[in-house]
């Protein structure tokens, strides 16, 4: 069967279902299994654990959605598409181990995820190297846009470049002229989401009265928003991970 058209079309699927997703590393090389059994499966990378874990069900959800439902048709080739999640910790190490513990087993012949885009960065020569498909409804770094995967990896979200200047344009959709931003401590998010999010506000005609950035892992923001509360924002911006939100207005 021509199996780079088989995940293709499944990924084509997922992404209709779902509401969203050089030298390999030292150690990583799985070995080829043999030929095909004639079933599909499909493999992800989920953040059991690690800072992302509280929303591993949000993630593993739509793929066993999209799974069950192609099953319920009939599945693929008239075999049933099977299914093997396994943890990518939220970080490069640990969801190479589980990579190539996939790959090895012959339980997956091609990947969903990983959940973050730092953990997909650190993969992107191991993939190559592996050649399996990889379809990520989450990653949305800029640099994974360029990132040179050899054709093997891909995503559904848009790039923080994109998200930036959308979420400016919803606050000032809402006629809103002056902005507060809290914004989490991490240089690249604020130089790729950050950077369009704050032109766009800005050429749109409105004001950023307050820009603050907030260490995401204290335990009380109060001090953060006593900074932005005496500038009379009439629009908040709070950027965050799990278990909050990824991106939102207040």
């Amino acid at each position: 069967m021509n199996r780079l058209r088989t995940f293709v079309v499944f990924f084509v699927v997922i992404d209709t279902v779902s509401v969203f997703g050089g030298a390999a590393g030292a150690g990583f090389d799985p070995q080829p299994t043999g030929k095909g059994d004639g079933t599909l499966t499909i493999g992800q990378l989920a953040p059991q654990t690690g800072s992302l874990s509280s929303i591993a069900p949000s993630l593993t959800a739509p793929v066993t959605t999209a799974i069950d439902e192609i099953n319920a048709a009939g599945g693929v080739f008239g075999q049933p598409v099977s299914y093997s999640v396994a943890d990518d910790g939220t970080e490069p190490a640990v969801a190479l181990v589980s990579l190539e513990m996939l790959l090895e087993s012959g339980r997956a012949d091609a990947i969903m995820g990983p959940a973050s885009s730092g953990t997909m960065l650190g993969m992107v020569d191991d993939t190559r190297a592996a050649h399996v498909l990889m379809c990520s409804g989450s990653n949305t770094s800029s640099d994974l846009s360029t990132a040179n995967s050899g054709g093997y990896y891909f995503r559904t979200a848009p790039s923080d470049r994109l998200q930036g200047p959308a979420l400016a344009k919803l606050v000032l959709d809402d006629h809103h002229k002056r902005i507060a931003i809290l914004d989490r401590n991490d240089p690249e998010n604020r130089a790729a989401l950050g950077k369009g999010l704050r032109n766009t506000i800005t050429h749109g005609g409105a004001k950023i009265v307050a820009d603050v950035t907030f260490d995401p892992d204290a335990t009380s923001f109060d001090s953060y928003v006593e900074k932005v509360a005496p500038r009379n924002p009439t629009r908040w911006w709070f950027s965050a991970t799990s278990p909050t939100t990824t991106s939102s207005k207040r």
